[in-house]
């Protein structure tokens, strides 16, 4: 098997067309981030890759790699890859594809490995690896530092057939910021009226920091109680409270979901509120006003199961 030499010509244009000078620390840490998504394609297909740096071209400022993949298995699929992870990396980052979300990365990549792709799956593959999102994203987070740059170009040549594999890729200044993915969460309110909570460890004394304690949708939850005028009776002690004791509520749950860089889902947190108490039970409450109740509590848990059934419920 033959090897395959290519040559990437990553070019950095400046305000000034007279400089050529560009901050040490953003070019080592933009160019650690292409190397590696470049080395990390080399790992997912199974090609022993070599990046070279050769000497820096004069015009603005110019970094030289030269890419080396020994016996490669592929080259129709490596160049098809790379040329598309180049096109992507010094490029404005397209829009997610819906449709892609239903594709299977293992099985494309064993295609691929084969020689048969489309060039859909070959965008799957390399805009949604990780460690490009991850890689890319240092990239730009980096170069959005160096206020002299103003654009950023690619080109790409296959060094054994003269052929450009890439033949202009480009960046401006004024798209470096919106290439950048922050650590983000995502907040949703639901509110319920008139649900039921079984209350497990209630709070009776004022001013005491604890949460009240329960069970919603037969999950055990903390939560606060807002009604001031329903607090009052239990810090009188009008309100008594028993194995079985319910409250029935107005209740906000508010879910924070936190996400990485990368937009997996790291975490979700929920508060639970209660802005309003209808009415509650207690453990000496006559059989009539139970039955009643449990028709009532009956209503509202369907009610509540069908919202956490919905599998869109906590989406957008």
């Amino acid at each position: 098997m033959a090897d395959l030499s290519i040559t990437i010509d990553l070019h950095y244009f400046m305000k000034d067309k007279n400089l050529h000078d560009m901050d040490a620390s953003v070019n080592h840490k933009c160019g650690q981030s292409l190397v590696n998504v470049i080395n990390n394609l080399g790992d997912v297909f199974d090609e022993d890759v070599q990046v070279d740096i050769a000497a820096i071209g004069k015009g603005g400022f110019k970094d030289i790699y030269k890419v080396i993949v020994r016996n490669i298995k592929s080259e129709s699929a490596f160049v098809a890859l790379l040329t598309c992870l180049l096109t992507h990396f010094i490029g404005v980052a397209p829009s997610s594809d819906e449709t892609q979300k239903q594709l299977n990365r293992v099985e494309i990549i064993s295609k691929i490995k084969e020689g048969e792709f489309s060039e859909n799956e070959i965008n799957f593959i390399i805009t949604g690896d990780p460690k490009y999102i991850k890689n890319r994203n240092s990239f730009y987070h980096s170069l959005n530092k160096e206020p002299n740059v103003a654009k950023v170009t690619c080109t790409a040549l296959n060094n054994e057939s003269n052929e450009k594999i890439l033949d202009h890729s480009c960046i401006e200044k004024k798209d470096f910021e919106d290439q950048i993915i922050t650590k983000e969460s995502k907040e949703v309110i639901d509110e319920y009226a008139a649900c039921s909570i079984l209350v497990t460890s209630p709070v009776l004394m004022q001013g005491h920091t604890s949460g009240w304690r329960g069970l919603f949708n037969n999950q055990p939850i903390i939560f606060k109680i807002m009604d001031k005028a329903f607090l009052e009776k239990v810090y009188s002690k009008e309100v008594a409270f028993a194995v079985g004791t319910t409250l029935i509520c107005d209740l906000k749950v508010i879910s924070e979901t936190k996400f990485d860089e990368v937009g997996h889902e790291l975490e979700t947190t929920r508060v639970y509120s209660i802005s309003n108490v209808v009415s509650y039970t207690e453990a000496n409450d006559l059989p009539e006003k139970k039955k009643l109740y449990e028709k009532k509590r009956k209503s509202s848990m369907i009610k509540e199961s069908s919202l956490y059934d919905n599998p869109n419920f906590f989406e957008k």
